[in-house]
This record gives structure tokens, C-alpha cells and sequence, in this order.
């Protein structure tokens, strides 16, 4: 399944009530990455799934000197994660 919670969806987040009228998606993020102590992420997904994780993990680093690694474990039926030739999606 696919949760629909798309970080650079910004207009809905806002509108659910996910991140302050001032705020951004990223930011919320790693806000709450840094207040649970997280260290590690791990994704199973397509494309976009791992790329968003992978630009979370960099904008926590760039912004906060934070560091999460993203384990990514490729799930995609248009197999859209190169250089994977085919997933279990």
C-alpha cells in the first residue's frame, strides 16, 4: 500500500494539519527524526519512496548536522530503481 504522505505534497500537509501555515514538510521531518533519536530509515519502495528518504536524510544533515542512512529495499512494478533489473513488487 502506499500511504499517500508525499513530503513535497506542501499545500496538503498544510491543509491536514501536518505542518504549521510556516512550516515545511522537510523540517517536520526531521524535526521529529531528531526528537525520537533516530539514526537509521528503512524504506521498502519504489522511486520516489527512496529518493524522498534520501533528500530527508540529506536536508537533516545540511540544516541540523544530523545524520540518518537510508536503507532502501527497492518495491516497484514499473521497476523504476535503476540499477535494479526486478523487485518483489
Amino acid at each position: 500500500g502506499n500511504s499517500r504522505v508525499k513530503l513535497t505534497n506542501v499545500k496538503d500537509r498544510i491543509a491536514r494539519g501536518l505542518v504549521p501555515e510556516d512550516g515545511t514538510p522537510l523540517e517536520v521531518a526531521s524535526q521529529q527524526l531528531l526528537a525520537d533519536n533516530i539514526n537509521v530509515i528503512h524504506t521498502i519502495g519504489g522511486d520516489d519512496t527512496n529518493t524522498q528518504a534520501a533528500e530527508l536524510s540529506k536536508y537533516l544533515l545540511d540544516k541540523h548536522n544530523g545524520k540518518v542512512v537510508v536503507v532502501g529495499m527497492p518495491k516497484t512494478v514499473d521497476n523504476d530503481v535503476y540499477p535494479i533489473k526486478q523487485t518483489f513488487g
